[in-house]
């Protein structure tokens, strides 16, 4: 992202200390930028805070530099490209003329830790706690992935008028299907009176080679099959074992607000002819 002068974290450095530097042309009030002998150090990637001064040469700190003649300092921001300083704004201090040679330095001011804290307080309380609303204005679309709910924590009430969920329940793995009717998904929940759609999902896969079988299946609801008669599933004749994936949806009539049970029954033509490698029952009320 390129540097922008409303930037709120601005960098003391590049990754090396900012070394000051002088002007090599004069600042005249009101200028919007600055020219300046090279900026070895100084931060490109946001807007940077710095100190212009006019020092005294007769006079030298115990570093042997010259000291800052009192009164002469203001404090900017603005942003760097090259040996410039543009999109100058003045934080502190007043905008006078600085002539060639001025001292410009790297530091942090008033102004820098002012910019901090209003960019910390777009996420957080002025307590430190964290604001509510940062985490619902700064989470990404889709990026809260199933991983990170805590089982069973979504309510039927947090769920969509549409697609109110009542329940599920999944089978283990490797379930032989007998060649009786026999109820291998069972969904016992509370229903508040609307239509219910009952979706069933299998994976099947033929236990031998050599023939075509079929699985014949019914939903019910408190006994009553939901489908007139018993339908029909197909499972081709392939390699044994491997998994033929199946979807059917039947939505029912209306049940009466209160608590029913659902079943999923299954019936092969050949007994252990046919597996179920995995599969589910769901029941939810639509609008």
């Amino acid at each position: 992202m390129a540097a922008n002068i409303t930037d709120k974290f601005g960098k003391a450095s590049s990754g090396t200390r900012a070394e000051a530097t002088t002007l090599t042309a004069i600042k005249n009030v009101a200028a919007t930028s600055i020219t300046t002998a090279a900026l070895n150090g100084w931060d490109t990637t946001g807007a940077v805070h710095f100190q212009i001064y006019l020092s005294d040469p007769t006079k030298l700190d115990p570093q042997g530099n010259p000291t800052i003649i009192p009164g002469s300092q203001s404090d900017w921001k603005g942003i760097v490209s090259g040996n410039t300083i543009s999109q100058l704004q003045l934080e502190g201090g007043l905008d006078t003329i600085y002539p060639i040679g001025s001292v410009v330095v790297c530091l942090p001011s008033a102004g820098w830790t002012d910019d901090l804290v209003e960019g910390i307080l777009t996420s957080l309380n002025q307590d430190g706690t964290l604001k509510s609303a940062a985490v619902a204005t700064g989470t990404a679309n889709g990026s809260i992935t199933t991983a990170k709910l805590v089982d069973a924590s979504v309510t039927n009430a947090k769920l969509a008028p549409g697609a109110t969920r009542l329940g599920i329940n999944k089978l283990p793995a490797s379930v032989v299907i007998a060649n009786t009717y026999t109820t291998y998904l069972t969904v016992t929940a509370n229903s508040t009176g609307r239509e219910c759609e009952v979706d069933f999902r299998i994976n099947l896969s033929n236990a031998a080679s050599g023939a075509d079988r079929t699985v014949l299946y019914q939903i019910l609801c408190d006994g009553v099959a939901i489908s007139p008669t018993p339908l029909t599933i197909g499972v081709p004749n392939v390699m044994p074992g491997f998994p033929i994936s199946t979807l059917s949806k039947i939505v029912s009539s209306t049940p009466a607000a209160g608590s029913h049970t659902w079943i999923l029954q299954l019936q092969a033509s050949a007994a252990s002819a046919v597996t179920i490698a995995a599969g589910e029952l769901k029941v939810s009320e639509i609008a």
